[in-house]
Protein backbone atom coordinates (compact mmCIF):
# COMPACT_ATOMS: atom_id res chain seq x y z
CA UNK A 1 0.00 0.00 0.00
CA UNK A 2 1.59 3.30 -0.91
CA UNK A 3 0.49 6.73 0.38
CA UNK A 4 -2.52 8.30 1.16
CA UNK A 5 -3.46 4.51 1.90
CA UNK A 6 -0.52 4.26 4.94
CA UNK A 7 -0.59 6.02 7.95
CA UNK A 8 2.27 8.72 8.45
CA UNK A 9 6.02 8.31 8.86
CA UNK A 10 5.69 10.06 12.43
CA UNK A 11 3.53 7.10 13.73
CA UNK A 12 5.17 4.83 11.74
CA UNK A 13 8.01 5.92 13.30
CA UNK A 14 6.72 5.42 17.20
CA UNK A 15 5.63 2.16 16.02
CA UNK A 16 8.90 0.89 14.79
CA UNK A 17 10.59 1.63 17.81
CA UNK A 18 8.53 -1.55 19.53
CA UNK A 19 9.79 -3.51 17.12
CA UNK A 20 13.30 -5.91 18.18
CA UNK A 21 14.19 -7.83 15.23
CA UNK A 22 13.24 -7.64 11.63
CA UNK A 23 13.70 -10.28 8.82
CA UNK A 24 14.87 -9.48 5.42
CA UNK A 25 13.92 -11.18 2.93
CA UNK A 26 15.43 -10.86 -1.03
CA UNK A 27 13.44 -12.82 -4.27
CA UNK A 28 15.66 -13.03 -6.96
CA UNK A 29 13.66 -11.45 -10.32
CA UNK A 30 14.36 -13.80 -13.06
CA UNK A 31 14.95 -12.22 -15.59
CA UNK A 32 18.50 -10.26 -16.79
CA UNK A 33 19.43 -7.35 -17.89
CA UNK A 34 20.53 -8.64 -21.45
CA UNK A 35 16.79 -10.11 -21.40
CA UNK A 36 15.04 -6.76 -20.20
CA UNK A 37 16.98 -5.04 -23.09
CA UNK A 38 16.39 -7.34 -26.11
CA UNK A 39 12.53 -7.34 -25.16
CA UNK A 40 12.47 -3.84 -24.26
CA UNK A 41 15.08 -2.07 -26.07
CA UNK A 42 16.05 1.02 -24.67
CA UNK A 43 13.07 2.98 -23.50
CA UNK A 44 12.87 4.70 -19.83
CA UNK A 45 11.35 2.36 -16.96
CA UNK A 46 8.76 5.64 -16.90
CA UNK A 47 7.67 4.13 -20.15
CA UNK A 48 8.13 0.35 -19.15
CA UNK A 49 6.20 0.48 -15.93
CA UNK A 50 2.64 1.10 -17.53
CA UNK A 51 2.57 -1.78 -19.38
CA UNK A 52 0.67 -5.10 -18.51
CA UNK A 53 3.77 -6.86 -20.11
CA UNK A 54 6.30 -5.46 -18.15
CA UNK A 55 3.83 -5.61 -14.63
CA UNK A 56 3.55 -9.33 -15.49
CA UNK A 57 7.13 -9.82 -15.10
CA UNK A 58 7.68 -7.98 -11.95
CA UNK A 59 4.75 -9.14 -10.52
CA UNK A 60 5.27 -12.77 -10.34
CA UNK A 61 8.56 -12.62 -8.17
CA UNK A 62 5.95 -10.60 -5.67
CA UNK A 63 4.00 -13.44 -5.86
CA UNK A 64 6.57 -15.37 -4.14
CA UNK A 65 7.41 -13.63 -2.06
CA UNK A 66 4.38 -12.18 -0.45
CA UNK A 67 3.21 -15.99 0.37
CA UNK A 68 7.08 -16.05 2.10
CA UNK A 69 5.77 -12.70 4.34
CA UNK A 70 2.53 -14.69 5.21
CA UNK A 71 4.45 -18.06 6.30
CA UNK A 72 7.38 -15.67 8.59
CA UNK A 73 4.66 -13.81 10.38
CA UNK A 74 2.08 -16.76 10.65
CA UNK A 75 5.42 -19.21 12.42
CA UNK A 76 6.24 -15.66 14.67
CA UNK A 77 3.00 -15.44 15.71
CA UNK A 78 2.31 -19.28 16.87
CA UNK A 79 5.86 -18.91 18.63
CA UNK A 80 4.23 -16.01 20.86
CA UNK A 81 5.39 -12.93 19.08
CA UNK A 82 2.13 -11.06 18.83
CA UNK A 83 3.26 -8.25 17.41
CA UNK A 84 4.71 -9.20 13.21
CA UNK A 85 4.26 -7.18 10.30
CA UNK A 86 5.35 -7.66 7.03
CA UNK A 87 5.86 -5.15 4.68
CA UNK A 88 7.71 -4.97 0.92
CA UNK A 89 9.48 -2.36 -1.01
CA UNK A 90 7.47 -0.86 -3.86
CA UNK A 91 3.97 -1.14 -4.35
CA UNK A 92 2.22 -3.26 -3.09
CA UNK A 93 1.85 -5.92 -6.31
CA UNK A 94 -1.60 -8.33 -4.86
CA UNK A 95 -3.57 -6.52 -7.90
CA UNK A 96 -2.98 -6.12 -11.96
CA UNK A 97 -4.15 -2.74 -11.55
CA UNK A 98 -4.44 -0.74 -8.30
CA UNK A 99 -7.84 0.07 -6.94
CA UNK A 100 -7.33 4.00 -5.85
CA UNK A 101 -8.91 5.80 -5.00
CA UNK A 102 -11.40 3.04 -4.30
CA UNK A 103 -10.42 1.32 -1.41
CA UNK A 104 -8.43 -1.57 -1.52
CA UNK A 105 -10.18 -4.71 -2.40
CA UNK A 106 -7.68 -7.45 0.25
CA UNK A 107 -6.83 -4.63 2.76
CA UNK A 108 -5.67 -7.48 5.41
CA UNK A 109 -3.51 -9.27 2.57
CA UNK A 110 -2.34 -5.98 0.78
CA UNK A 111 1.63 -5.06 1.82
CA UNK A 112 2.46 -1.58 2.92
CA UNK A 113 5.25 -0.12 1.05
CA UNK A 114 8.58 -0.13 2.84
CA UNK A 115 9.27 3.07 1.30
CA UNK A 116 6.26 4.96 1.86
CA UNK A 117 6.42 4.17 5.83
CA UNK A 118 10.13 6.08 5.81
CA UNK A 119 12.19 2.29 5.35
CA UNK A 120 15.64 3.45 2.97
CA UNK A 121 14.91 -0.17 1.87
CA UNK A 122 19.22 0.05 0.00
CA UNK A 123 20.67 1.16 3.11
CA UNK A 124 18.70 -0.96 5.48
CA UNK A 125 19.88 -4.55 2.94
CA UNK A 126 23.33 -3.05 2.95
CA UNK A 127 23.21 -3.65 6.77
CA UNK A 128 21.92 -6.83 6.63
CA UNK A 129 24.68 -7.90 4.92
CA UNK A 130 22.41 -8.30 1.28
CA UNK A 131 22.91 -5.25 -0.80
CA UNK A 132 21.19 -4.65 -3.76
CA UNK A 133 22.51 -4.06 -7.42
CA UNK A 134 20.80 -2.82 -9.66
CA UNK A 135 23.71 -2.39 -12.17
CA UNK A 136 24.61 -4.33 -15.00
CA UNK A 137 26.19 -6.79 -12.94
CA UNK A 138 23.52 -7.12 -10.40
CA UNK A 139 20.67 -9.57 -10.00
CA UNK A 140 16.83 -7.53 -9.96
CA UNK A 141 15.01 -8.32 -6.30
CA UNK A 142 11.82 -7.96 -4.63
CA UNK A 143 12.61 -7.51 -0.83
CA UNK A 144 10.31 -7.65 2.17
CA UNK A 145 10.62 -6.81 5.70
CA UNK A 146 8.79 -8.74 8.63
CA UNK A 147 9.29 -6.92 11.63
CA UNK A 148 8.82 -9.10 15.12
CA UNK A 149 8.55 -8.26 18.57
Amino acid sequence: MCPPHVIPFSEFKEILGKYSHAILIQVEIPVSHSELKEAYGDKDLSELYPTEDYQKKVKTPFKELYPILDKIESLAFSLGYHFVAGLAAGQCQICLKCAYPDPCPVPFRARPSMEALGIDVFETAQRAGLPIDFGVSGKPVCVGLVLVS
